[in-house]
C-alpha cells in the first residue's frame, strides 16, 4: 500500500484499493451462488439415489447412508455432516436440516417429505417419485430460461466484436476503392 501511496498519490491508491476488496467480494459471491445453484440442480440425482435405494428396501437412514458414500459431487459435504450427525444419534429429520441449510428452500420439500413419512408412517417411495418428478421439472424450467437468456448474453459480444470486424472487411475496402477511383477519374 505504502509503494502505491508514492507511485500513484493517496486517492489512486485507495481508489485502487477499494476496487480490488470490491472484486475479491464479488467473485466470492459468484463463485457462492454458482456453488448453490450446481447443488440446487444435483437435487434430482440425489432424489433419484433415494428411491432407488428406498424401493429396494432400505430404511431412509440407511438410504442416506449408502447415498452418502458416492454422492453427487456438489452435495458431498452436506451429505458427509449429515452422515456424521446421524452417527451421533440425532434424529433424520433433524440431520436433514443441514441440507437446507446447504441448499435452501429446494431442499426443504425432500426434508419435509421424509419427516412426514418418518412421523406419519407414510410410504416414502411414491411420495419420492413425485418429488423427483417435481425436481426434474424444475430443472428442465431453470435450462429453459437459461436458454432464453442465451440470445440477450450474446448481443454484447456480437455488437462489439463481429460487427466492428464485418465492417472492417466489407465496408472499409468498399470505400477504399471507392476513394481510390475518384482520385483516378479525370474530373
Amino acid at each position: 500500500m505504502a509503494a502505491g501511496v508514492l507511485l500513484f498519490g493517496p486517492v489512486m491508491s485507495l481508489a485502487i484499493a477499494v476496487v480490488s476488496a470490491l472484486a475479491r467480494r464479488w467473485r466470492r459471491l459468484a463463485a457462492e451462488k454458482l456453488l448453490r445453484r450446481t447443488r440446487v440442480q444435483s437435487m434430482p440425482e440425489l432424489i433419484e439415489s433415494l428411491v432407488v435405494l428406498i424401493d429396494a428396501g432400505c430404511s431412509p437412514a440407511h438410504a442416506i447412508h449408502a447415498v452418502a458414500r458416492r454422492p453427487p459431487p456438489a452435495l458431498a459435504h452436506a451429505l458427509d455432516q449429515i452422515v456424521a450427525q446421524l452417527s451421533v444419534g440425532v434424529r433424520l429429520t433433524d440431520a436433514l436440516d443441514i441440507l437446507t441449510i446447504h441448499i435452501g428452500d429446494s431442499a426443504r420439500l425432500l426434508v419435509d417429505t421424509i419427516a412426514r413419512a418418518e412421523i406419519y408412517g407414510d410410504p416414502l417411495g411414491p411420495l419420492l417419485v413425485r418429488l423427483h418428478d417435481e425436481a426434474t421439472r424444475q430443472r428442465r424450467q431453470r435450462a429453459d430460461i437459461a436458454a432464453r437468456q442465451l440470445p440477450i448474453r450474446l448481443c454484447f459480444p456480437l455488437v462489439c466484436c463481429t460487427l466492428p470486424s464485418f465492417a472492417i472487411i466489407t465496408i472499409v475496402p468498399l470505400l477504399a476503392g471507392a476513394f481510390s477511383s475518384l482520385r483516378q477519374s479525370p474530373f
